[in-house]
């Protein structure tokens, strides 16, 4: 539970610098906005493939968001923008 606690709070933190609502994301993510809420609340966690999609948006390492790791910095920036590029149409 305390990972998925750790991975609720680094999500919605992210999500509200980003500037986005809980819709916003959703739509990214394709996903309805009360599953970003389940997912903000620890009531549920996202399926790995969401939890990629996720690390590749905010250009983050998947196993920070997951809290196993203090440092949010990609493995790789540059291949995370290019996957960003590839799957969501932008860089930023």
């Amino acid at each position: 539970m305390e990972e998925n606690n750790k991975f609720a709070q680094r999500f919605k933190y992210l999500r509200k610098v980003k500037g986005l609502t809980a819709k916003d994301m959703a739509r990214v993510l394709k996903v309805s906005a009360s599953t970003i809420y389940k997912w903000e609340s620890g009531r549920v966690s996202p399926k790995v493939n969401k939890i990629y999609l996720i690390s590749v948006y905010f250009c983050v390492r998947a196993d920070y968001l997951l809290g196993l790791k203090r440092n949010a910095k990609p493995y790789n920036e540059e291949k995370i923008l290019l996957l960003r590029k590839n799957i969501y149409g932008f860089y930023d």
